[in-house]
Formats: structure tokens, C-alpha cells, sequence
């Protein structure tokens, strides 16, 4: 009886050890397949990972059209997309990992719908997986000074200053899609989001950029008046809203904000 039970144990091990591989050999063809959009992330808590994946995706999807069309995407696609997004949950050590994903096929006609038009030659990749590029030799040495920069500020920032430099550093929206990723990798921030998933905007630093990308402010946290961090002017969110406007939440760890008030 006690070898039937042994073997029972054993087995389904090896059944869920099995499942485990398959999950993630399913997100690693979804990661390589250029018809696809994903976002990951992977905390202790199920709901914190989940969050942040999904403002994972929804960054890799704004990043995608801004790249196709020049237009940033309205707040409200966000809302429209979430009966698209399917996910894979994994466990990664002691932590869980969840993988969001949408199928650009299903995307598409909600932003026409949005007014958001895509060309012929930026819809190819739609239904195609990535084709093997010959190398540009100086897109290569421009990436591989890009990444000594990075690799150069891969120490986790130690006060809330230092967080707040590395969000100012950033020009433009790409860059601080990436800045956000590194400094939540390092549990430098604990959460953010796009501008209308924050539950408490007076207790988060906000920034804002244009249609075009381009970083216009870092607000400061407070109610009415922000310290706008890149001019040291007094500012409101009211000030961008319903004006083409995106905004970006993000709330820095504790451990973090030993400094002066910003």
C-alpha cells in the first residue's frame, strides 16, 4: 500500500512538472511569434503579478502602435481589449509568473474603430513570424553603446532621488517603458500603470508625454499643485487632461524615500 501511494506521489509530480514545461514552452512560442503582444510579470502575490503584466501589455501595445501609425492610443482601449487578453500563470521558484497576451489580428479593428489606421506594410507582421534580417553593422554598435549606458545604471537606485533621476533621464516614451521595467525589477518602485487604473493619484508621481512620445512632465505627488520635476514649476494633472495627453502612475518603494520631499 505504501509503494501504491509512493508511486501516486511520484506521478503526479511528474504530471505537474510536465504541465509546468508546457506552459512555458506555449509563452515562449507566443514571445517569438510577432503576431502576438505580451506583457509579464512575476511577484509573490498572484494579483500584484497579474497587475503589473497587464500594464505590462498594455505599454508593449501602445509602444506597437506608436510605431506603426505615430499616434498615441486613447484611455479607453484599455477597457476594450480585456475580453481579448488571454494568460498563463507559472510558478518561477517562489514567486508566480503571469503572462498576458493579445493577438494583434483582434486589436486591429478596435483601433480603427478608435480612428487609428494602419498601413498595408505595418499590418504584415499580423499573421508572419519574425523573418531573419541581415545585420546593419552601426544599428549594431549604436545598440551596444545604448546598452553600456544601461548596464551602466543597473545598480538599484538607494534613495527616492536617485529613482526619480533615472525616471527624468528618460526623453521619450520607449525610454521610460524600459526605465519602469528595470526600476520594478529592482523593487526600486512598487507599482505603476497608465493614467486611469490609479486608485490614488495624490500618493503617486505622475508623467506625462505627448502624442509624439516626448516626456513634457514629472509631477511631483500631491492634490492640486505637483512640483513639475523637470522645470521646478507648480503644476496640476488638470493642467494635461483632455488635451492628447498620456499619463503614466508609478509609487516608489518605501526602502526608497529616505531624501527630501518632491
Amino acid at each position: 500500500m505504501k509503494k501504491i501511494v509512493t508511486m501516486c506521489v511520484l506521478l503526479f509530480c511528474a504530471t505537474c512538472l510536465w504541465a509546468e514545461d508546457s506552459l512555458v514552452d506555449s509563452i515562449n512560442n507566443i514571445k517569438s511569434n510577432a503576431a502576438f503582444i505580451y506583457g509579464e510579470a512575476t511577484e509573490e502575490s498572484r494579483q500584484h503579478a497579474d497587475s503589473l503584466a497587464r500594464t505590462d501589455l498594455l505599454l508593449n501595445l501602445q509602444a506597437w502602435v506608436f510605431k506603426n501609425t505615430e499616434q498615441v492610443i486613447d484611455e479607453e482601449l484599455d477597457s476594450r481589449i480585456s475580453r481579448h487578453v488571454k494568460t498563463i500563470s507559472t510558478r518561477r521558484a517562489d514567486k508566480i509568473r503571469v503572462f498576458v497576451y493579445v493577438q494583434k489580428y483582434d486589436v486591429m479593428p478596435l483601433l480603427a474603430d478608435m480612428g487609428v489606421h494602419f498601413s498595408d506594410s505595418s499590418a504584415v507582421d499580423v499573421f508572419q513570424t519574425p523573418k531573419e534580417e541581415r545585420v546593419d553593422t552601426e544599428k549594431l554598435l549604436a545598440t551596444s553603446k545604448k546598452l553600456s549606458e544601461i548596464f551602466a545604471q543597473s545598480e538599484k537606485p538607494k534613495t527616492r532621488n536617485e529613482v526619480l533621476n533615472r525616471i527624468l533621464r528618460a526623453k521619450d516614451f520607449f525610454e521610460l517603458r524600459a526605465t519602469l521595467k528595470t526600476l520594478i525589477d529592482q523593487k526600486a518602485i512598487t507599482s505603476y500603470g497608465k493614467g486611469n487604473t490609479c486608485k490614488q493619484p495624490e500618493h503617486c508621481y505622475w508623467v506625462i508625454y505627448d502624442r509624439a512620445g516626448n516626456i513634457k512632465a514629472v509631477l511631483g505627488k500631491g492634490k492640486d499643485k505637483r512640483k513639475n520635476l523637470k522645470t521646478s514649476r507648480n503644476e496640476s494633472l488638470s493642467l494635461y487632461e483632455g488635451k492628447g495627453y498620456g499619463a503614466i502612475w508609478f509609487q516608489i518603494a518605501e526602502t526608497n524615500q529616505k531624501t527630501q520631499k518632491a
